[in-house]
């Protein structure tokens, strides 16, 4: 039996695409067969059906529909499957097979649909090199091909450089260890290959352009992403238009624990934007402003005058709160119009994107007019590259209607006077209306039915309708077309020649409107370097208001940044709880750590605060970094380039490692990377594992880091005997954790002052949690019987 030509087009495009999902056109629905039907079936739970299609046995089939495809995408891509969209590109005419051809091919990292993008959120698909048999060096591309950002730099640490990008999907010529890759493109990431695609992607003749050499393996990692965008996308993306070079040195290193720990970018718990330090930070109008300061966040600054060229423009804004609210009032009203330029650039914009994007480009003028008198380079600037593109804007108000349709499929969104043809189409279908307003009093008059009119509807066309009772008055010229319970409706030549007119008119009307919505979006794309330089402005304007916004509300201070190895807070205060926590709750501290006072050895007991303190003071040297002001009354900070962090317990079920596993692992990532320049924060180390080996453990590690490394460090510990490490190092500093007790309970006063804790209060502590007074005490009978007989 041979196999239909619609289901052997379907063959051959699953054989080209194996690993996708093919969705393939038929009318109004995307269907699936085979293992795709089945497997869609089972992860989403669309009901599986069959289709005869030529074989010996039915095709397992099931379907969406087009019109709400993008949600049943959506579930499949959150689930990790990548969807080819095999589309219909022609009309059925009932005589030919309907030409088809995979258009796109959706992918986690390269969806453009809205409901499956995070407004304050990039979205990334990053390409990893790295040479084989020398996994020492990797190189990396990142894209959001949404915005058009394009990323690209040499790494030393793999985890920690996707720990910051955060990517959602990632490609790369090798088996990583730990990397879940989407898909493997070895060909692309060659130095021949690469190097033609990224010289051909951006018609240029060296990368020099873009300080990079061609023969850097950096060219390698783009030239791969941009191979397989070409893949998936089935065309050269008009908003990516360069590539930014990023180094390794710039940036304070968070690697995922530390992003994990200390709560950056969501909650440690609950994995939300709310309760983290960008859910503080970010105070921004617009959706470009919140992803760029989202970015800040992860990826604090290192280099003193990068650092300092921000914090001079918030500081400017902190000082002219007035000027600072004009412009916030300003950018509120902004769209995504970093987004808008993938929108276009992908094909997906619409009449009523273009609207909002002209909106927008009156409030660039309205911004750049208020900016004239700015002071520091960072504002001046980005001020100077705001540009209203006045001409593109009036010429889209000229074309594009001020309330335009929500569909396009029936036409209605060019505005009258814009284009003569257009105009005399649609005075052409007015006419008929005139046409059929005539006719229809001609019939009532020629019949004598004064009931008969005439009425329309998509699947019938016009007709006449006349009560049932009346329809045997009907002359014999008028040609029956169908009826309902109480109406007959009937046609005539005349009636069908005036139709035949109107919608001839208004099938051309609607062709041409898209022909001109389509040089619309032409004119747009060769303006879309300019629009991205103004998303871009945009953003860091907004950003650098949300800082300055979050400093005078909160009263924060701007810090001194020093390269001598100072750090030095006044009354700190942990920025997530002293903004959640009623106001002055929350206990301030001080700290100081210099090159002959580099360790902080900290005792008191459990919920005392000693993990929120060093918290605090790692949170304010990264806002130092990112360029921020920062909660304490002053602060001095030295320019670092990583912070670690070992705290708090936790297992690794999925590769079989213990809490004490775990922690070890951490603490030798710490041996051996951190430098004299890193700030360390050690909690707890050596208590997953027995007294004696847990001490030894804690003492030999921070013997290491005091003799060895030198990093500023705060180490936290129940292991008492650690303080005589404070009596033999010079460079060791014992503090502890106040507390005081009355009538047998224990107040946490979470205030740190030099000195040496030498109890735990581990029963009174689990007293307040409920514990039964019956086992404290039996507790507290133990703890004397060990102390008395010296364990």
């Amino acid at each position: 039996m041979a196999i239909s030509p619609a289901m052997r087009k379907y063959l051959e495009f699953k054989a080209t695409y194996p690993d996708c999902i093919v969705f393939y056109r038929l009318g109004d629905f995307y269907e699936m067969f085979f293992e795709d039907a089945k497997t869609v079936s089972a992860a989403i739970g669309l009901t599986l059906t069959g289709r005869s299609c030529g074989m010996d046995e039915r095709a397992p089939m099931c379907g969406v529909p087009h019109h709400s495809a993008n949600v049943y995408i959506k579930k499949l891509v959150d689930l990790g499957f990548k969807v080819a969209i095999a589309e219909q590109l022609e009309e059925a005419n009932g005589k030919t097979l309907i030409n088809r051809d995979v258009v796109r091919i959706i992918t986690s990292g390269t969806v453009i649909d809205d409901a499956m993008l995070t407004d304050d959120k990039n979205n990334f698909v990053t390409a990893v090199y790295a040479p084989e048999n020398l996994l020492k060096e990797f190189y990396i591309a990142w894209c959001d091909i949404t915005t058009g950002e394009l990323y690209a730099g040499q790494f030393a640490n793999l985890d920690d450089a996707l720990a910051v990008i955060n990517p959602t999907e990632i490609i790369s010529n090798v088996k990583l260890a730990g990397i879940v890759s989407n898909d493997r493109y070895e060909y692309a990431f060659t130095p021949k290959t690469s190097a033609a695609t990224v010289k051909k992607y951006f018609g240029i003749n060296s990368a020099a352009v873009f300080d990079i050499p061609d023969n850097s393996p950096i060219i390698n990692a783009v030239g791969g992403l941009l191979e397989y965008l070409l893949i998936t996308q089935k065309n050269k993306l008009a908003n990516i238009t360069k590539i930014s070079r990023i180094d390794d040195g710039e940036f304070l290193v968070l690697d995922k624990t530390a992003l994990e720990n200390l709560e950056i970018i969501q909650s440690y718990r609950e994995n939300k934007k709310k309760g983290s330090l960008l859910f503080v930070l970010d105070k921004t109008k617009t959706p470009m402003g919140a992803r760029l300061i989202a970015n800040w966040t992860a990826a604090p600054l290192r280099k003193t005058d990068k650092i300092k060229y921000r914090a001079d423009s918030i500081d400017e804004l902190v000082d002219n709160s007035s000027f600072a609210k004009v412009l916030r009032d300003i950018l509120s009203g902004f769209t995504d119009i970093a987004r808008f330029g993938g929108k276009v650039s992908n094909g997906n914009v619409n009449p009523r994107d273009i609207i909002s994007f002209t909106n927008s480009l009156s409030l660039i003028e309205k911004l750049k007019g208020s900016m004239p008198a700015v002071k520091t380079d960072l504002l001046k600037q980005t001020a100077a590259v705001l540009n209203p593109l006045t001409e593109l804007r009036e010429y889209l108000t000229r074309a594009i209607k001020s309330e335009p349709p929500a569909l396009m499929t029936d036409g209605g969104y060019i505005n009258d006077g814009f284009n003569s043809n257009l105009d005399d189409l649609r005075n052409a279908k007015d006419l008929g209306k005139e046409w059929l307003l005539k006719l229809e009093t001609k019939a009532k008059k020629e019949t004598g039915i004064e009931k008969l009119h005439l009425s329309y509807n998509r699947v019938v066309g016009w007709y006449f309708e006349v009560p049932l009772s009346l329809s045997k008055s009907v002359p014999y010229s008028y040609i029956r077309k169908g009826s309902t319970l109480n109406t007959e409706r009937f046609t005539t030549d005349e009636l069908r020649e005036i139709e035949s007119k109107m919608m001839g008119a208004t099938d051309k009307a609607i062709k041409l409107e898209s022909e001109l919505f389509n040089e619309c979006t032409k004119t747009i794309k060769n303006n879309i370097d300019a629009i991205k330089a103004n998303a871009n402005a945009v953003a860091v304007i907004d950003a650098v208001c949300s800082l300055a916004s979050v400093a005078q509300k909160n009263e924060w201070v701007r810090p001194e940044l020093n390269t001598s190895g100072v750090l030095e807070l006044t009354d700190a205060r942990h920025p997530v709880l002293a903004d959640i926590m009623p106001e002055n709750e929350f206990v301030a501290n001080d700290c100081r750590l210099d090159n002959d006072n580099t360790t902080m050895l900290i005792t008191g007991p459990n919920m005392a605060g000693k993990s929120t303190f060093m918290k605090t003071v790692a949170l304010n040297v990264i806002l130092a970094h990112i360029g921020s002001f920062v909660p304490c009354r002053s602060a001095i900070v030295p320019v670092t380039d990583r912070i670690f962090t070992r705290i708090g317990a936790s297992d690794d079920m999925l590769t079989g490692k213990s809490t004490f596993m775990v922690e070890m692992n951490e603490v030798s990532n710490i041996i051996h990377n951190a430098t004299k320049q890193s700030l360390l924060l050690l909690d707890e180390i050596g208590r997953g594992t027995g007294t004696t080996d847990g001490f030894a453990l804690a003492k030999s590690i921070l013997q290491y880091i005091i003799e060895k490394i030198g990093a500023k460090t705060m180490f936290a510990t129940h292991f008492h005997k650690l303080i005589v490490l404070g009596r033999e190092y010079g460079q060791v500093k014992n503090y502890k954790v106040l507390t005081r007790e009355i009538d047998g309970k224990i107040i946490f006063l979470h205030k740190v002052a030099p000195g040496e804790e030498q109890n735990s209060f581990g029963a009174e502590v689990a007293k307040l949690s409920g514990i039964p007074n019956e086992i404290i005490a039996n507790a507290k009978k133990i703890i004397k019987e060990l102390e008395a007989n010296g364990g």
